[in-house]
């Protein structure tokens, strides 16, 4: 998964119709121990009652288990079928490396925002140092001047005070710099923390429905279940053999002769 399920964060803990298509039928491992058999879902949407979209694209794919609620449905479901259900949105913690790099990426890019910044600064700062030769010679130029019986004494004052005091007014403002870079860092803190080391999922499906159940290729039939087949492992696994058989473009005849 390339991003996390971010359109499903304002959802947790909420109990919503959702609309998804089948990608396979397989098993994982579960919390108690051993496996359980779930369900890949493609292309979730949020639905209406009557299946109309409301909301687009929460997800590009998301597992479930496949409870009792969805062998309730009756019919063993395919790939490419397109499933309507309610679940209830809820989270669980992530250790993936593209999270943690994203992270680290905030961070650093604040870091190097403030480097920039901090070397426009002592660029600015040395400038403003050297210019201070500038003010001496203009100011001895203006003493000359007085020597010279050009302008009085105080003008003489004047032209040096002003001098100085324009000098003063440019320096660079390193407590500007310094709030600047603290603001950065800030920021940066908080788009870290609105990353969480968290992803979505859904879970306890209700309602099971067919919202588009897909005609199968030529020889493949669907066979019955019920919410009795759910812990039968052995059933399970058949379907889950099915259900990637199927999704592969293999024959009923080359797999019921396997």
């Amino acid at each position: 998964m390339s991003d996390q399920r971010f359109k499903l964060a304002n959802k947790v803990n909420q109990r919503l119709i959702f609309s998804a298509t089948v990608g396979e039928f397989t098993h994982k491992k579960i919390r108690g121990g051993g496996k359980g058999p779930v369900l890949l879902l493609k292309d979730l949407d949020l639905v209406d009652s009557k299946g109309k979209v409301i909301e687009s694209d929460l997800a590009d794919h998301v597992w479930v288990n496949a409870n009792k609620n969805v062998f309730s449905i009756g019919k063993e479901i395919m790939p490419n079928d397109e499933l309507m259900f309610s679940a209830v949105v809820k989270t669980y913690g992530i250790t993936r490396n593209d999270v943690i790099n994203k992270r680290d990426n905030i961070i650093n890019q604040a870091k190097s925002k403030n480097q920039s910044l901090f070397s426009e600064y002592r660029e600015d700062y040395l400038d403003w140092k050297d210019d201070w030769q500038n003010v001496l010679a203009e100011n001895q130029t203006a003493k000359k001047r007085f020597q010279a019986g050009e302008i009085d004494r105080q003008t003489l004052k004047q032209i040096e005070s002003d001098n100085i005091n324009a000098y003063k007014q440019a320096q660079p403002d390193g407590v500007a710099v310094k709030s600047k870079e603290t603001q950065n860092q800030r920021i940066a803190q908080r788009k870290k923390k609105s990353v969480k080391l968290v992803d979505y999922q859904l879970e306890d499906l209700q309602n099971v429905k067919f919202l588009k159940e897909r005609r199968l290729h030529h020889g493949w039939t669907r066979l019955k279940i019920s919410e009795n087949d759910f812990q039968k492992i052995k059933f399970t696994k058949y379907l889950a053999a099915r259900s990637f058989a199927y999704r592969d473009g293999v024959p009923f005849d080359v797999f019921d002769n396997k």
